[in-house]
This record gives structure tokens, C-alpha cells and sequence, in this order.
């Protein structure tokens, strides 16, 4: 409990001094998430197998994902092929020690993590009232839903041990209320109905977003992705709902 506390301290200042210190120092540490994420995914489905090219060539995909349309522009299509093109080439160069299923999970995970960094940086150059909205969401979420199971959590999510559906209404409830209060009287750019339908969205997103990743550390039978420091978990532990959160506001605002 000490530890994870502790972790999650640290986590949240080093968020809070990139945001603080500008876009570029704020696109660096970025930039560094996605590729340590990259980095995770890939020693999860890869079982520690030294594919030293694999990780290359996906780190250059996450980072032209990140910084496209921000420092550059590159077509997202191009993007795409390269990452598949690169993955194909990876496929026939390591032969047996990586497969096709493998390449298509990581071309997944990369482009979710770079679209998703984009999004996160895009907006903090444009509009950093809206950036911080994310995390507000994806942190309530987690923060209530983390508390709730410890204290009344006794329905518990079928495969998910260390959730509960009380846990996960009573979070999915608060961050609306949450974000809601802060998006209504910051940014306040959309109705008061836009606005619930916005929060409770992207609220749930947080929640899909949790239980995905979860779900795929339960397949490998992991703990954590990643140990960057003792007791600090790895980048898609901490960015899981956060990733699925920017996502969505995305789409919602791409819609309505």
C-alpha cells in the first residue's frame, strides 16, 4: 500500500512538472512514455526475446505517431503502412521467435499509444484546459474506484479479483460529477446535457480501458507490465485509462 502510494506520488509530479515546464519539455516526456509503453508490450508478448530490431522500428512508428501534426506532418496512411511494412520485414528476419499474431498485436498497441500521446499533446499546445480535463477524468476514476473496492467492494467483477461493481459505478459516478464541475465552469464550451453526456462517456472509456489492459496482464500472467522503480509500476499501468480517455474525447468531439 506504502509503496503504491508512493509510486503513484511521484508519478503525478512528474506529470505535473512537464506540464508545468512547456510544451517541449511536456513533448519530450511524452515521447518517452510511448516508447517505454512500446517497450512493455512488447517484452510481454515477446517473452524477454532480445528482437532488438522489432523494438527500433516500432519506437520510430510510436514517436512519427506522437509528433505527427505537431512538429511535422506525415500522412496517417503512411504511418500505418510503415508500421506494418516494418513489422512484416521484423516477421521475416526472426522467423520463429516472431510470428504474425505477434506483429499485429504490437502494430495494435503502437498505434493506440501514439494516437492517444498525440491527442495528449495536441491539446496541450491548443488548449491545456482540456488536456487537464483528461487526467482529471482518468485520475477521479481511478482514484474512487480504487478506495470504493477497499472499502465496500463485496460483488466482485468475474475475472477481475481486485475489481467490483461497486467500485466501478461508484468511480464511473464520482469522475463524471468531477469532470463535469470542472469542464462546465473552466472550458464550458458545450450544453449542460453535452457536457453530462461527455463526462459519463468518457468515464466509461476510462473504466474499458482499465479492464483491457488488465485482461491482457491477467493472459500473460502478470502482476504489472513493468517495474521502472520498486513499487513504481510500468508506463501502461499508469496510462491505461488515460490512453482510452484522450481516445475518446477524440471521437466525441470528432462527432458532435
Amino acid at each position: 500500500m506504502k509503496e503504491r502510494i508512493v509510486s503513484s506520488l511521484v508519478f503525478l509530479l512528474v506529470l505535473i512538472i512537464g506540464f508545468i515546464l512547456g510544451n517541449q519539455y511536456y513533448a519530450i516526456l511524452l515521447g518517452c512514455c510511448a516508447v517505454l509503453g512500446v517497450r512493455e508490450f512488447i517484452l510481454v508478448k515477446q517473452n524477454n526475446n532480445n528482437l532488438i530490431l522489432v523494438k527500433i522500428l516500432n519506437y520510430i512508428g510510436v514517436l512519427l505517431l506522437t509528433f505527427n501534426n505537431v512538429y511535422f506532418i506525415i500522412d496517417d496512411m503512411v504511418v500505418i503502412l510503415y508500421l506494418i511494412l516494418s513489422n512484416l520485414f521484423s516477421v521475416l528476419v526472426y522467423q520463429n521467435k516472431y510470428n504474425l499474431t505477434a506483429s499485429l498485436n504490437i502494430i495494435g498497441i503502437t498505434y493506440i499509444l501514439g494516437l492517444a500521446f498525440n491527442i495528449i499533446l495536441g491539446l496541450r499546445i491548443s488548449n491545456w484546459y482540456l488536456c487537464l480535463f483528461i487526467f482529471i477524468i482518468a485520475f477521479s476514476n481511478d482514484i474512487y474506484d480504487y478506495v470504493t473496492g477497499c472499502l465496500i467492494g463485496k460483488h466482485q467483477l468475474k475475472n477481475y479479483p481486485k475489481k467490483s461493481y461497486e467500485s466501478i459505478i461508484i468511480g464511473i459516478i464520482m469522475s463524471c460529477v468531477i469532470g463535469y464541475v470542472y469542464y462546465y465552469n473552466v472550458i464550458g464550451s458545450i450544453s449542460v446535457i453535452g457536457c453530462i453526456l461527455l463526462c459519463l462517456f468518457l468515464s466509461i472509456m476510462s473504466v474499458v480501458g482499465d479492464l483491457i489492459f488488465e485482461n491482457i496482464k491477467r493472459y500473460h500472467k502478470l502482476e504489472f507490465y513493468y517495474e521502472l522503480l520498486p513499487g513504481m509500476k510500468g508506463i501502461l499501468d499508469r496510462f491505461d485509462s488515460i490512453l482510452f480517455v484522450a481516445l475518446g474525447l477524440f471521437l466525441f468531439l470528432s462527432v458532435f
